[in-house]
């Protein structure tokens, strides 16, 4: 019985079912192992991140140098990072490695980042009123995208042909950035708007407010609808912009982290545990299937690492 339940285990198929059971939730599709062979090796790797995520235990804790002073927004996609700081500087990083692959010098202060990691195209909003896009694989060439009512623009979303942004007045501006023309000028509520992402759903935005709830609002149909997934804020210092499928991570004073997997009306009822506890103080952080990014008041970046393996920054 032994032997043929041994042999019934070998069987590559097994395995990679339970891979694929583990990582449907994860941001990025895992790779499948050149030899059908090691879909158990691959499990067992898998299994042991996924106890690590759920019990806290973190594997690294790494620093990421290259800020001089505080950082105030961290995004990671696809083992790509980027980052902001009070010196002005916005730094372009491969997670993994812990190498800064690329800073640039802003002539101003930014409000907010968002990127195509496979691209190297970086979208950065501005309160001066425009948005610059950024190829950092030619030269950090920049097309520079002005808002046509002169308003501070809060927050910026780009994607493959699309680039969105917020402004003060509540309105939204749809470019296509590569041509830089504007296709749309959309009204979307009477609050500025400081949070805008596109949504997995084709043609819709998701729209954080000033005012609770947030809403959706549909391209197609211009109607606001109320969403249920907005959170209050009760005590804490930062709440992360973390992927929908993901953990919450919630900063509370103090230094303590906590990840929060079941959300509930408010942080106070989230029920969560200690992670770590950091000597610097936190003030904007992100999370992907296998990294948390903390950016802290004093200009470190710290990486934090759930996988077994040990990764060693690259000097």
């Amino acid at each position: 019985v032994c032997k043929r339940w041994r042999n019934f285990a070998s069987d590559p198929i097994i395995w990679k079912r339970k891979c694929l059971e583990l990582a449907y939730h994860d941001i990025n599709p895992i790779k499948s192992p050149s030899n059908p062979v090691l879909w158990y090796s691959l499990y067992r790797k898998l299994f042991k991140r996924e106890n690590n995520w759920e019990s806290g235990r973190v594997q690294t804790v790494d620093y990421l140098k290259g800020h001089s002073s505080r950082i105030f927004f961290v995004a990671i996609k696809d083992g790509m990072a980027v980052s902001l700081a009070w010196d002005r500087t916005m730094r372009f990083w491969d997670v993994e490695r812990g190498l800064c692959l690329s800073a640039i010098l802003l002539n101003h202060m930014a409000e907010e980042v968002d990127f195509l990691p496979k691209k190297w195209v970086v979208a950065v909003s501005f309160r001066m009123e425009f948005v610059h896009v950024y190829n950092l694989r030619e030269g950090n060439s920049k097309v520079v995208l002005a808002s046509p009512k002169r308003v501070p623009l809060n927050c910026v979303n780009i994607g493959e042909e699309i680039l969105i942004s917020g402004s003060d007045d509540g309105i939204i501006n749809v470019w296509d950035w590569r041509s830089t023309k504007l296709e749309w000028i959309l009204c979307a509520t009477q609050d500025f708007i400081y949070l805008l992402k596109w949504q997995f759903v084709p043609d819709t935005l998701e729209i954080d407010v000033t005012k609770p709830p947030t809403f959706n609002w549909k391209m197609d149909a211009p109607a606001v609808v109320p969403w249920c997934g907005c959170l209050a804020g009760k005590g804490r210092s930062v709440l992360s912009n973390c992927s929908s499928t993901g953990p919450i991570c919630v900063v509370k004073p103090g230094g303590n982290v906590k990840f929060l997997t079941e959300p509930g009306q408010g942080v106070d009822s989230l029920k969560g545990f200690k992670l770590l506890t950091l000597t610097e103080q936190p003030t904007f952080m992100d999370v992907d299937d296998r990294f948390l990014l903390i950016g802290t008041k004093q200009g470190k970046l710290i990486r934090c690492g759930f996988d077994d393996t040990q990764l060693p920054l690259v000097e």
